[in-house]
């Protein structure tokens, strides 16, 4: 409904949020806009559906669009859908941080950032033709081990204790061992 809105308005560039998801288990690291896409949830395929809707309509209606595969967000305001905070809420209730695997590598990036980089795209249109994808990362991976420890390290400098980080699976759960994002492609917008 939006594209078609878009579409009836005369809107010729569109800017679409879609997730790293999309690109399942990585065949190679960094993952590049190239890499080929295999959701593993019902998430993932549903944004890559979307990115599908997005390339149609650029392609049929001449509208200038950027897919922004973005990495894993974090920020003051996620709740406990994320891993990130789950952790934060884990350590301001003065709980130790449980989470089920600590090994995953993830390529973390805060929100602010993220809408840096969304507004970049946007405004970087000009030009552009069709329908282009664009991971919006840092570009660097981080354990969920050396991420609860790093929130570990500024709850207790804060004063709110030093917390205990706890894995409460067998660490084997996770289907996607290490996830980091190329972003040279955005670097250069």
């Amino acid at each position: 409904k939006v594209m078609d809105t878009c579409r009836r308005l005369g809107i010729l560039r569109v800017v679409y949020a879609s997730t790293c998801h999309v690109y399942g288990v990585p065949r190679y690291l960094p993952v590049t806009e190239e890499h080929p896409t295999s959701p593993l949830s019902v998430y993932a395929a549903s944004k890559l559906a979307g990115e599908a809707v997005v390339q149609g309509y650029a392609n049929s209606y001449g509208i200038l669009c950027d897919i922004a595969r973005l990495s894993n967000l974090y920020g003051a305001s996620f709740g406990k859908e994320t891993v990130i905070g789950q952790a934060l809420n884990q350590v301001i209730s003065g709980e130790p941080i449980s989470l089920h695997s600590l090994s995953p590598i993830r390529d973390f990036i805060h929100a602010d950032d993220v809408v840096e980089a969304l507004v970049r795209l946007a405004a970087a249109g000009e030009g552009n033709s069709g329908c282009r994808s664009v991971n919006v990362s840092t570009g660097q991976g981080i354990s969920i081990q050396e991420m609860a420890q790093t929130l570990v390290g500024v709850a207790s400098a804060g004063g709110l204790g030093a917390a205990e980080v706890l894995q409460t699976g067998d660490g084997r759960g996770d289907a996607v061992a290490e996830l980091v994002l190329d972003n040279s492609r955005l670097q250069v917008l």
